[in-house]
């Protein structure tokens, strides 16, 4: 059954306006229907399906636009990304606390019929137990007490 987003949540909107760098409305309007729609919308997420679920939604053709041509400074999101984290490890972990570092490879399948996608190549995937066509992406996360954090991942390209 498809979740239909009429209002957006007001502490989603609330939290990522204290991450707004110069984004106009319209921007900051894509940004939080992407992010409401990735954490509210049940099974396989595509862009096409977050824009059918959100009422207040434009055009999926602006929603890729926006992500193509972001109106953000990555380095300066994700310097204060990883300042926020700071700051809440500081003020929500006790001293004593084991925190663990979990880097994971995972690979994102793609038919093999799919030819014209940048990135696209064999990597061995844990889970199939064999070499698929696909994406790899490494991603590094940071898990203490009841918190789980991403710190950072990056595609994993095979040197040519």
């Amino acid at each position: 059954m498809p979740t239909t987003i009429v209002n957006h949540n007001n502490e989603l909107v609330d939290f990522l306006q204290d991450v707004n760098y110069g984004m106009n409305k319209a921007q900051f309007n894509h940004l939080i229907t992407m992010v409401e729609g990735s954490i509210q919308i049940e099974g396989k997420i595509s862009i096409s399906k977050i824009a059918e679920n959100i009422a207040t939604s434009k055009d999926e053709s602006c929603i890729y636009r926006f992500l193509s041509e972001p109106p953000w400074d990555n380095e300066l999101l994700n310097r204060n990304r990883v300042n926020f984290l700071e700051y809440h490890l500081e003020h929500n972990i006790q001293p004593n606390e084991t925190g663990f570092l979990v880097i994971d490879d995972t690979t994102n399948l793609k038919d093999v019929r799919t030819k014209e996608m940048e990135g696209l190549d064999f990597h061995y995937s844990h889970t199939e137990g064999r070499i698929c066509w696909s994406h790899c992406v490494v991603t590094s996360n940071f898990v203490v007490g009841l918190y789980a954090m991403p710190l950072h991942f990056k595609p994993y390209y095979r040197e040519e």
